[in-house]
């Protein structure tokens, strides 16, 4: 601070404002002109000079996964991906959804859902066996869709079966999936550990 301002008997405040604004504008002149940072069309990164904070280009950074870098198969990675999803989605279960709509049930209805759900677990199991998995999949969904939550043991053997249905198909992850959901709703299920 000036020593005009330190001695502030008859000082006003516009004098304080001008005397510290000034002391800013000082600071903050920097010798750089603004055009170097101006960027026009047409020119690229090599026409500017390297700062040292720059990242290096990425041609010179060597990559960990040289095969996800060559053409396409980032996509393909995504389509992958992508497929799961939507083949997980048709298998979901949203079990809000079940227990919203359970609330009114009677425990007759919901004891006739357990047997209907019992009757597409058998369906399932017949397009195991005759190695429709794809269809076996969809009767063991169809079954946890209507049976009610409170049937923990029947639900975990149908997630358990479906998991079985997705192994044979290849849908690993799935799989896994399932047969952790089995476990959740009956931790002593061995055959679903064993899968």
């Amino acid at each position: 601070m000036s020593k005009r301002l330190q001695s502030t008997d008859n000082v006003k405040n516009d004098e304080i404002i001008d005397d510290l604004t000034k002391n800013l504008e000082t600071s903050l002149k920097t010798e750089e002109s603004v055009d170097e940072f101006v960027i026009s069309p047409g020119t690229s990164s090599e026409n500017f000079p390297k700062a040292a904070g720059d990242a290096p280009k990425t041609s010179d950074t060597p990559s960990i996964y040289p095969d996800l870098l060559e053409d396409g198969n980032l996509d393909k990675d995504f389509a992958e991906k992508e497929s799961e999803t939507k083949e997980d989605s048709d298998t979901d279960i949203d079990e809000v959804s079940l227990k919203d709509a359970e609330v009114d049930l009677t425990d007759d209805q919901k004891e006739e859902r357990r047997i209907i759900a019992e009757e597409l677990k058998k369906a399932g199991n017949d397009a195991f066996k005759d190695g429709d998995y794809e269809r076996s999949i969809e009767k063991y969904t169809e079954g946890l869709r209507t049976c009610p939550l409170q049937f923990a043991q029947q639900r975990s053997v149908l997630y358990c079966n479906r998991s079985a249905a997705k192994m044979k198909l290849k849908k690993y992850k799935q799989a896994i999936k399932d047969c952790t959901k089995a476990i959740e709703l009956d931790e002593n299920y061995v055959k679903a550990y064993i899968r």
